[in-house]
């Protein structure tokens, strides 16, 4: 259904006279690596209790779980949008296996709602994961014409909306459970959400790569004269050559001659796996009061 959202916006934005901001015209040969099923080492998560700033919350008493609602927006177009999102099973999945893997004392809502700007972001006060319907069109606007088929696109753009939810989970989870995180905190939750991906071992690394290229399409959107170097979250491009090593890393010799070098130089290479695992075990031991037996 998605893949009529991609024709549908494009038609909304011409009669409009919206101005879309030309990305390049890549094929998904820019990333040219072979899809092929990889054994990914399971994680070993085990807790009997929650232990967090010496409160403890025991497994009967972490009962809430998250909640994915979906808004009517104003927008007639957005509409369309929801109805779309809220058909698909593939997020919706996803919130599930969270509910099965992950402790919370309380309920807490992932809303896809208008905002009016393109946004996501976890609200501290109201304690909810919040999703723009507006960042979903720019996620379609993205990939649109980027991949091989509509199949492609159409995943490519519920994969990366994935990706988003489960950083904004990063940072709802490191609020509500004081979890410690050393360094940039919106690295940290990028490194989350590509672990969380990677549980999926059918289809994580494909939502991985999803990911990437996001990042990568979308290298260009911001002129140079406008890079906010002060800002707390890592250029895009950084952010795609960053999460192309931590795929590396999980199989080196799988993908030595499936990365072309432009994309992860061998200077960064010959680290990616002591990064993958280091970034892993610490989120293992970071999580472990937070998981369910």
């Amino acid at each position: 259904m998605i893949k009529y959202l991609i024709f549908f916006f494009i038609f909304v934005i011409l009669i409009s006279g919206y101005t879309i901001i030309a990305i390049e015209n890549e094929k998904s040969n820019d990333i040219k690596i072979q899809k092929d099923e990889m054994t990914t080492e399971k994680k070993a998560w085990d807790a009997k209790e929650v232990t967090i700033t010496g409160a403890t919350v025991s497994e009967e008493k972490a009962t809430g779980d998250f909640i994915l609602r979906f808004e009517t927006p104003l927008n007639p177009e957005l509409s369309v949008l929801k109805e779309a999102l809220e058909s698909e099973d593939i997020i919706q999945k996803r919130i599930r296996e969270l509910n099965t893997k992950i402790k919370m004392s309380q309920d807490m809502p992932i809303t896809f709602t208008e905002c009016e700007v393109s946004n996501a972001f976890y609200n501290s006060e109201t304690k909810e994961i919040v999703i723009c319907y507006e960042l979903v069109v720019d996620i379609i606007e993205t990939f649109l014409n980027k991949l091989e088929s509509e199949v492609e696109e159409d995943k490519a753009i519920l994969d990366t909306t994935t990706f988003i939810l489960y950083h904004e989970m990063g940072h709802a989870l490191r609020d509500i459970w004081d979890l410690p995180i050393t360094g940039k905190e919106e690295d940290a939750v990028d490194q989350l959400a590509i672990l969380l991906l990677l549980e999926d071992e059918r289809e994580g690394e494909d939502a991985v790569l999803s990911s990437a290229s996001w990042f990568l399409f979308n290298k260009e959107k911001i002129r140079k004269k406008d890079l906010l170097f002060w800002d707390e979250h890592s250029l895009n491009i950084q952010r795609f050559h960053n999460i192309v090593c931590w795929i590396y890393g999980t199989d080196p010799e799988y993908y030595a001659e499936r990365i072309e070098v432009e994309y992860l130089p061998e200077e960064r290479a010959i680290r990616c796996e002591e990064e993958f695992f280091q970034m892993r075990n610490s989120w293992n031991k970071i999580l472990t009061p937070v998981l369910k037996k």
